[in-house]
Order: C-alpha cells, then structure tokens, then sequence
C-alpha cells in the first residue's frame, strides 16, 4: 500500500513518499512505482508514466521524452539546435585545414615521397639512354652532344622504354655540379621526384670536353 502525507507549510507543498511497493501484478498498482530511498524525502516523486512524443519548436524534430509527475508532463529539452551543431563541425573542418595547410611537414613521415614505380621509371630511362647511345670504344662511353636530348629524342625515349606521356622527364649531364647539357622541362621546386644517376662519359665527336673523362647522366621523373 502506498501512504501519502500531505505538509502545509510556506506555499502548501504536497510531497509523496513510497513506504512500500507490491511487486505482484493485480493490485491496481502501476508497473512503472520506483523505490528512491536515496533521494531526500521532499524530491520523492511517483513516476506515473513516462511518454515519449515530439517536442513543439524543436529545430531537431528529435523524439524527446516526457515525464508526467503529478499529473504535470515535462519535456527534456535538448539544448543544442541545428545551428548550433552546424557550427561546432565548421569550426573543426577548419582548424583541420589550417593545421594541414600551416605545418604540412608534420605529416610529411607518414606519406612516401616517391612511388617505386617512378624509381623503376628512371633506372629504364637511364639504362635506355645508355644503351642506344653507346659507343664500341668502352664501357658508358655515350656519343651524345648539347643537342642530343631534345623534345623529340626525349619522346621516343618514352615511348621505347614504355614510360606514359603524361609523366614529365628531365635528362641532365652534369660534371662537380655544373650542367653540360640538358633536355626536357624543369624541374618543380619543391617537390619530390624519382632520380637514377649514372656516370658516363662522351666521345671527342661530340661538343662535351668536359665530359670525356667523366661525367653524370641525371634522370628525373615525376
């Protein structure tokens, strides 16, 4: 049985304190009676029913649930709206993007600079130069001059060593840093490019003294 004492005080307060619960079907309790003896005495509530319905005004348009205590339903609300959410993702996206775009070394060990097929690209290249410019005078021994790598020897290059035209290749011969002679578009500054460095030298046919002894045949592909 359920006892309930009423308190006339400053503004009439009733309260409802649960002195026991029957717990067997039939006696014309509700199923929903809770016990809550640790809660104070005057916030003891009996929870008659519990309704969940849609909130008016609820830019959600969530379900919200409603509590009915003592014959009053009280909606719970929740506090952030649309907009306000909408806001927050923003504000995230951008401070993700500002990270990446102010401090892109951070994540420059997590990503491989190069491909290995670019390597694989350059090594073909190179060996390609080498073969259909060698000489029967020695080993590496290329008969090339300062006009030798132009766009056209530079496509059929390509093409011979099966390397797609849309990839860029620069073919340089260099001696103690200084270019003797060079073919194809420049290098991008900044960015990351498969090399193969070969050393060859150059026929006296040719207009390359300086690499008669030695020099090192440079192929970039990016």
């Amino acid at each position: 049985m359920l006892a309930s004492s009423r308190i006339e005080g400053n503004g009439s307060r009733e309260r409802t304190t649960i002195e026991e619960a029957t717990e067997s079907a039939g006696h014309g309790e509700d199923e929903n009676v809770e016990r809550t003896e640790s809660v104070p005495s005057y916030y003891r509530w009996r929870v008659r029913k519990q309704i969940c319905r849609p909130v008016v005004g609820n830019s959600v348009g969530l379900l919200q649930p409603a509590v009915s205590i003592n014959g009053r339903e009280y909606m719970s609300v929740r506090g952030q709206t649309t907009y306000d959410y909408l806001l927050g993702i923003s504000l995230l996206l951008i401070a993700i993007t500002a990270v990446f775009w102010l401090f892109p070394q951070v994540f420059d060990p997590f990503f491989d600079p190069v491909s290995s097929d670019q390597d694989k690209m350059a090594d073909q290249l190179a060996a390609e130069v080498i073969e259909t410019n060698a000489t029967t005078t020695g080993e590496r021994t290329l008969n090339v001059s300062t006009g030798t790598f132009t766009a056209k020897y530079l496509a059929e290059l390509k093409d011979r060593s099966g390397v797609p035209d849309l990839r860029k290749v620069n073919l340089t011969l260099r001696r103690s840093g200084t270019i003797e002679a060079s073919g194809g578009p420049s290098e991008p500054s900044g960015k990351p490019l498969a090399s193969s460095v070969r050393t060859v030298r150059t026929t006296q046919a040719g207009n390359l003294d300086n690499c008669t002894t030695a020099c090192d045949l440079v192929v970039r592909v990016w």
